[in-house]
Parts: C-alpha cells; structure tokens; sequence
C-alpha cells in the first residue's frame, strides 16, 4: 500500500496535470505553479492547485483591510504566496526573498508566466536590514516569514521597530533547536 506522503505526491502530479499546473480555487486562483519545486518534495501541491494549502493563512490574508498593498515574503520558495497574492490583486506589489539561487531562478520564471514580473521584486536571503531595499512604506507591508528557524536570528528589536506599523505572520520552528523554548521565549 502507498503511505501518505507517496499519495498526496501522486495525487499533486494528477492534478497537475488535470488543472495544468493552475490553482483552481481560493484565493490564489488562477496563479500557474512552476512545473519545478525545490521544497516540500511536491507533496504539497495537490493542496495548493485545490486551494486548501495552509488555509488559515489563506483566510488570514483574505481578511485584511485593503489598506495594505504590498506583501513582503521572507522565505518565498518557488513564489506561491509572493506570487499568488498578486494574481487576485489581494496586494498590488510583492518583494520575495529566497536564499536558494535555483528558487529564486524558479520564481524569476514564474512571475513572468505569470505576467507578474513588474509588481514582485526577487530578492536574495533576508539579512538583517533587508528592509532598507524595500521602497515602497513599510507601514503599507505584510509580512510573512517562514525562513527554517532563521526567524530566531532575524527577527530582532530592529526588525520589529521597522516593522511597527506593519501586519507580521511568523511561522516559528523552535522544534528545529534544542533550545527552541528559550529561542522563543
């Protein structure tokens, strides 16, 4: 019998292939997902062609005030969220920063098969002060961090201070340390 990380793969290329690569659903409709993927081992794609991937975070976005235009994506990938919230015009702009150059190549071909390349600006890795290449306000950003456990290392008093007026959703992975109750706290 298959297990269930083998499933949802098979399941993801079936519906690749059925949606051709495009998101069919939720807010993200629309969006074609690169062919190539660099994370996750593919198993995740059935979920975002369906628009059931990480939902409350889906809901999140969808429910903010559209005072907010620009999305900063810390940990872009292969550019879902960078990109998938532009393609509804949930935001009117997306900085995404990747630190693989090989996710960054994916998503610089994703934005233009997307006909996005215009409104999202590709970045390399989130060092501390990346903020000072954003050129829109920051008071106007959401930002979303999903770095690996890097977020304990750049999410400091400075960071915060940039960001006082922004909206920040932070997946933590304090399970990655030994520590990760003290990194959290």
């Amino acid at each position: 019998p298959l297990r269930g990380a083998t499933r949802a793969y098979l399941a993801g290329k079936l519906l690749a292939v059925e949606f051709n690569n495009q998101v069919r659903y939720g807010p993200f409709r629309g969006l074609k997902l690169p062919e190539q993927t660099r994370w996750g081992g593919g198993g995740d794609v059935g979920s975002m062609l369906l628009g059931l991937y990480e939902q409350e975070l889906l809901q999140a976005l969808q429910a903010l005030p559209r005072t907010r235009s620009v999305l900063v994506d810390l940990g872009a990938a292969n550019g879902y969220y960078g990109l998938g919230a532009l393609v509804n015009h949930l935001f009117d702009y997306s900085y995404c920063y990747e630190r693989s150059p090989a996710s960054r190549e994916i998503l610089r071909v994703a934005s233009q098969d997307n006909g996005l390349a215009q409104r999202v600006s590709i970045q390399g890795a989130a060092e501390p002060g990346f903020w000072h290449s954003i050129s829109h306000p920051l008071s106007d950003c959401v930002v979303m961090v999903d770095i690996e456990g890097g977020e304990f290392d750049l999410l400091d008093e400075a960071f915060f201070a940039a960001f006082r007026q922004s909206i920040v959703f932070v997946e933590l992975h304090d399970w990655f340390y030994a520590d990760g109750a003290e990194r959290l706290a």
